[in-house]
């Protein structure tokens, strides 16, 4: 990161990050820095990015947009595809 104040932030952000605790967060196991890049490590979560959940309500108004659309869509998307993606397999981050 070569901006000083993105870098600061980001440092800053994964610190106090890395205390919360809660079922709904993902935790960050490892904090650091290599070859002046910070870094982080966080538990493998599997399921959908957010740019499936995003595209799988796209065409859909904003106003017609319920809570159970956020979760029911991405899991489709995931499961009709984790079949055929490699990401899928065990081992591989996806």
């Amino acid at each position: 990161m070569h901006l000083p104040r993105a870098r600061a932030r980001f440092v800053r952000e994964i610190e106090v990050s890395s205390r919360l605790q809660y079922a709904g967060i993902v935790p960050i196991y490892a904090v650091g820095e290599a070859e002046g890049i910070p870094h982080f490590a966080m538990e493998l979560v599997r399921g959908c990015t957010l740019g499936d959940a995003v595209d799988s309500v796209r065409a859909r108004a904003p106003d017609s947009l319920r809570d159970v659309d956020l979760e029911r869509s991405p899991r489709a998307t995931w499961n009709a595809r984790r079949c055929a993606s490699p990401r899928a397999r065990p081992g591989v981050a996806g």
